[in-house]
């Protein structure tokens, strides 16, 4: 069994260059049922992502409320293998869209407007390839670069 980090820190950049606004997914390997998807942001003015075990274990409450047969547990069943990625366009509009399908209040109170928000950061960055880099915390991680648009 594996324990969550206490707290890690993700920087966002694209061309080299630290992005703000900007929200990453974690992707959480479990060895029972799907793998569980954790959405965290926005980025500082530094690009730094904070991502703490209590927003991991916050989001598994909802989405497990939501779909209790689709998931088991991350205290049970995570294998310790993270991927990290920042969400580009696509990503966005997906969240904004299961928001709607599946009753905002589920959600965190102001996540939607923080993730139009954050379609608009992507649009004033045009195209570019946007990157993740782990600064502390998890160990096994993979990351994913993701085209802005």
């Amino acid at each position: 069994m594996h324990q969550l980090p206490d707290h890690s820190v993700v920087q966002v950049k694209i061309a080299d260059r630290t992005v703000p606004g900007v929200w990453v997914k974690l992707r959480l390997e479990v060895d029972y049922k799907n793998p569980f998807i954790s959405i965290h942001g926005p980025s500082d003015e530094h690009g730094l992502v904070t991502v703490d075990a209590d927003s991991i274990l916050s989001n598994e409450e909802i989405v497990r409320s939501l779909f209790l047969m689709d998931y088991g547990s991350i205290r049970r069943n995570w294998t310790g293998e993270v991927t990290i990625s920042p969400m580009n366009r696509e990503d966005l509009e997906s969240a904004i869209a299961a928001m709607d399908s599946f009753d905002e209040a589920n959600y965190p109170r102001g996540r939607k407007k923080e993730l139009k928000t954050a379609l608009e950061v992507l649009e004033r960055l045009g195209i570019g390839h946007l990157s993740v880099q782990m600064l502390g915390g998890f160990e096994n991680v993979r990351t994913l670069e993701r085209e802005a648009r």
